[in-house]
């Protein structure tokens, strides 16, 4: 793992520890940060004592590069700033997922977590156009009933050319398969293939 590549890496930044103006600092470097609101600690238990203890308040944030680089060059971005605690294995130093890490950061799929009252586009912070994207990533089971949907769709409306597939999902306005149908040009496509070929015979 540790000599692959990625094109976003994560740490953690304790108040107590870290300049007043440390956002600032991130802002004027000019790299794409995602800074999570203030997180509480969890509670964790002592498992020799059985004592609650808890660690302390802390911000995740989290580096995107504009092309993959590797752990090493990932760490040397983050050197500048002693104050940006990172994971010593290169695995949990590296974004697998840029998605899900961040909506990691406003625990949108840990409901057992803190959760906040703000929307959470209002309580993260994006700096110098951080590519933000909540959209939970779909499951095999979510795809399949995708699929199904978009085919439905498709049936429904006697739809044979992927262009006019396009036309009516903007003017539907039906975003969420308008992204699948997108992203899946070429299932969609053959299935609107088949669609004209047996009509022809």
């Amino acid at each position: 793992m540790g000599a692959s590549k990625s094109r976003a890496f994560t740490g953690l930044v304790y108040p107590d520890s870290a300049p007043k103006n440390w956002q600032d600092i991130l802002r004027d470097s000019l790299g794409m940060w995602l800074i999570s609101p203030l997180h509480e600690p969890d509670p964790v238990e002592d498992l020799e004592t059985g004592a609650i203890k808890t660690l302390k308040p802390h911000y995740h944030v989290m580096y995107f590069h504009g092309a993959p680089i590797t752990p090493k060059a990932g760490r040397s971005i983050f050197e500048s700033w002693t104050w940006i605690v990172t994971p010593h294995k290169a695995e949990f130093f590296q974004v697998g997922s840029v998605r899900n890490l961040s909506r990691y950061f406003v625990h949108l799929d840990q409901p057992e977590k803190q959760h906040w009252a703000e929307k959470p586009e209002e309580i993260l912070t994006c700096l110098n156009g951080f590519p933000l994207d909540l959209e939970r990533e779909l499951t095999r089971k979510d795809k399949r009933e995708m699929k199904k949907q978009t085919f439905a769709f498709i049936q429904d409306r006697s739809i044979t050319e992927f262009s006019e597939l396009v036309d009516v999902l903007m003017h539907t306005g039906d975003w969420v398969l308008f992204d699948f149908v997108t992203d899946n040009y070429g299932v969609v496509q053959n299935y609107l293939m088949s669609i004209r070929k047996r009509a022809q015979e």
